[in-house]
């Protein structure tokens, strides 16, 4: 699975390059790819301790859910870059503390879905 994975995200990492070779209009420093392996590895990395912790297949299905969903908001953010993605950041760091407070367990995360979006008030 871990192999997979890496192949995975070096794909990913490979698109950029290769439209760098294509268009000059897409122009990528060493940073760039850093930043993109960070964020591409986070959700990963993630999802494999998730899964190893939990045996249920809807206990992983919602975990890869979320884990695409909080990777979407962020890339979409970082890419967009016009100033108004402090609030999305700070939905996903919501939700990443309360499953943290939560200890990952279901029942607990379930309580702070409700708890947390309050917080946003």
């Amino acid at each position: 699975m871990a192999h997979r994975a890496l192949v995975g995200r070096v794909i990913l990492l490979l698109i950029p390059l290769g439209m760098m070779q294509v268009t000059p209009d897409w122009t990528w420093g060493p940073s760039a790819f850093v930043l993109a392996g960070t964020v591409v590895a986070g959700p990963v990395l993630l999802y494999e301790i998730t899964a190893r912790r939990s045996a249920s297949t809807a206990y992983g299905a919602g975990a890869a859910i979320a884990l695409a969903t909080a990777f979407i908001t962020i890339w979409t953010t970082i890419v967009r870059d016009d100033g108004n993605g402090l609030g999305f950041f700070g939905a996903v760091f919501t939700a990443a503390a309360c499953a943290f407070a939560a200890k990952g367990e279901a029942k607990g995360m379930g309580l702070t879905a409700r708890v947390g979006p309050a917080s946003r008030l």
